[in-house]
């Protein structure tokens, strides 16, 4: 068996002195909740803390979706898209032009919002932005030429982005990544999930 330091009495207030300096060693040597007072930091306080943090931040999401200005353009409202692409022409060739599709908030919410879902990056978006240059209108003899070569503009990306995030249907990405990663992140907000399920539902 293993020794233990032992220690001698011969009367019981003797004990008593044995015992309490011992306790009092022990709890200086290992402290343990119930040993000493509660300093806040317990696990079960920080989980009720966490838990309650988590609510309020909820609540306050909710509340800011429902405070969206409604002077501000979304839904069924017509927006321009514009950038540049490449065409064929059998006079000129290819060559590179401007491009130009009307179309609503939904119809670009519906088409972007998916990619949201588990955060899409700044580059991407652009790319599904640059699809609708497929609306743009062309005359008689042009031929559209691979999408890949479409591009949406800066400022109708930064735009839209100032849109939604205005909407309050997207915000920025929250998911932690790598150092070296330095794109932009965004993604959908409570209020921008609920909207894309009842656009791709109807």
């Amino acid at each position: 068996m293993a020794a233990h330091p032992v220690g001698q009495w011969s009367d019981g207030k003797q004990l008593g002195g044995l015992v309490s300096r011992a306790l009092v060693r022990e709890i200086k040597i290992n402290p343990r909740p119930g040993w000493v007072r509660n300093d806040g930091a317990s696990p079960i306080e920080l989980r009720e803390k966490i838990n309650t943090l988590a609510a309020e931040n909820q609540k306050l999401r909710a509340e800011t979706a429902q405070t969206v200005d409604e002077d501000l353009e979304g839904g069924s409202d017509q927006c321009k898209l514009f950038g540049t692409h490449q065409i064929y022409e059998k006079s000129e060739g290819t060559y590179r032009a401007d491009w130009e599709a009307n179309v609503t908030w939904d119809d670009i919410f519906r088409d972007l919002g998916p990619a949201l879902i588990n955060e899409a990056t700044s580059q991407a978006i652009e790319g599904i932005l640059s699809r609708f240059h497929v609306l743009a209108h062309l005359e008689k003899d042009q031929i559209l030429v691979h999408n890949s070569y479409a591009k949406i503009e800066p400022e109708c990306f930064n735009e839209v982005i100032i849109q939604f995030r205005a909407l309050g249907l997207i915000d920025v990405g929250i998911k932690k990544r790598g150092v070296k990663d330095r794109n932009g992140y965004w993604s959908l907000t409570p209020a921008g999930d609920r909207h894309l399920v009842r656009r791709r539902s109807a």
